[in-house]
């Protein structure tokens, strides 16, 4: 039996960060950072006072019982207009801008007032009740750093920085599917020989308290057909959770069409890898299938085109059976593009939404993702054959890409070099 350590080690060999999106600081709590944060300004931005009572000049209150004339007030958000003169002083309140030629502030509690006099009861001592320029933070400091989990502190800080949006990792989709005859959902009729599924529930709890989505996919029978049919929910999950499994057989040929179909959605999408210099994507593997030969049937999909399916034999003898990587050379065609506005200016986060005609079935698809990187550029990846491609961004607009910017991966595995396509409303 493998260590708690081992299986987590097993579990998250090869997992990826996802992809980065743009999201308002309202959205923000919760999320994990995709790049760093600095600062876009110095806070606080200038010398201010950290207390209301009056600005002055330390060397004319040097003893106590010093009487003064008030020029005039300094409300947070209006700076006093002019210097402080001597033998004067300036009425200031908690976040207004220092006065030029103050180097202090005495309390209103020290103060007595009688009408634009007043007399303090303590002596001044420079600097006292003053947060200087940049005491929290200096312009262009890094605050947080990626993978950091954002808290509402977090938030806070990087709304002082001036931050309206940050870079954060996609939430992961988790599909939970629970199987077995003998469960029935809470609040529906039980049978005399069913118990009530519970641990669908909680696991939702734990994905969304970790800013995972989840994605309840219901209660399966014990038979293939409604195996595969509630997986199919699972497209465009990042990870799949099945819960009890009695036949181990009966799962994983059920499932291993399902599965390879994610797999290879996700794998397409992000990271299509070389092996040998060839496009490829990652290894597919099963554990825990019985002894003998077991035909499967891999789809292939990279959106919600129609299935490309690639039929796969393996031996169930080992206790890990590895597919090896798998050539998409022949499946997908690819197109990296950087996206402007109108203007010429870089869309920079968001989705775009693609679609284009597929001639195997007549019928015009959308992309389930595509998302935009900081840097404006967004990879498509689509099926063999698909005609006039166009996308569009909730913001920016909309184009069609251009027949030449899509094709196969260049020799090194990598997308083609990035065509530059202009959105408009």
């Amino acid at each position: 039996m493998n260590s708690v350590a081992e299986a987590l080690a097993s579990s998250l060999s090869g997992v990826e960060p996802l992809a980065s999106e743009q999201v308002s600081l309202h959205d923000a709590a919760g999320r994990v950072l995709a790049a760093p944060v600095a600062a876009r300004r110095s806070q606080p931005p200038f010398d201010v006072s950290s207390m209301d009572g009056y600005a002055v000049r330390s060397a004319d209150v040097a003893a106590p019982g010093a009487r003064m004339r008030v020029l005039g007030e300094a409300p947070a958000g209006h700076a006093f207009a002019g210097a402080l003169e001597a033998g004067a002083c300036v009425r200031i309140f908690t976040g207004s801008r220092m006065p030029e030629g103050a180097d202090t502030v005495l309390l209103q509690e020290d103060a007595e007032r009688v009408g634009d006099d007043v007399t303090f009861r303590e002596v001044a001592t420079a600097g006292r009740f003053i947060r200087r320029r940049g005491l929290d933070f200096e312009e262009d400091e890094e605050l947080l750093s990626p993978g950091q989990r954002l808290g509402p502190r977090h938030v806070a800080l990087a709304a002082a920085a001036g931050w309206p949006f940050l870079p954060v990792h996609r939430q992961p989709r988790v599909a939970l599917l629970a199987n077995g005859d003998e469960l029935a959902r809470p609040g529906e009729p039980a049978g005399p020989e069913q118990v009530l599924a519970s641990s669908t529930y909680g696991l939702r709890g734990y994905v969304a308290a970790w800013g995972g989505e989840p994605v309840d996919l219901g209660i399966a029978a014990d038979d293939v057909t409604s195996l595969q049919t509630l997986a199919r929910g699972a497209r465009g999950a990042d990870v799949r959770v099945t819960l009890r499994v009695d036949d181990g057989m009966l799962m994983s040929e059920s499932l291993s069409f399902q599965l390879g179909r994610g797999q290879r959605q996700a794998d397409a999408q992000g990271t299509v890898q070389g092996a040998d210099g060839a496009p490829s994507v990652r290894p597919f593997v099963f554990r825990g299938l019985p002894p003998g030969e077991h035909a499967f049937e891999l789809e292939v999909s990279g959106s919600d085109w129609e299935p490309l399916r690639i039929p796969v034999t393996i031996a169930g003898d080992a206790d890990e059976v590895d597919l090896g990587v798998i050539d998409v050379t022949e499946l997908f065609t690819f197109a990296s593009l950087r996206l402007v506005d109108a203007d010429g200016a870089l869309v920079t986060g968001g989705r775009v939404t693609v679609r284009g005609g597929d001639p195997r079935s007549g019928r015009v698809h959308g992309l389930r993702r595509g998302y935009v990187g900081d840097d404006g550029t967004t990879v498509l990846v689509l099926p063999v054959g698909v005609e006039r491609v166009e996308i569009e961004h909730p913001e920016a607009g909309r184009a069609e890409v251009p027949p030449e910017a899509v094709g196969p991966l260049a020799r090194n595995g990598e997308p083609r070099e990035r065509t530059t396509v202009r959105l408009r409303r």
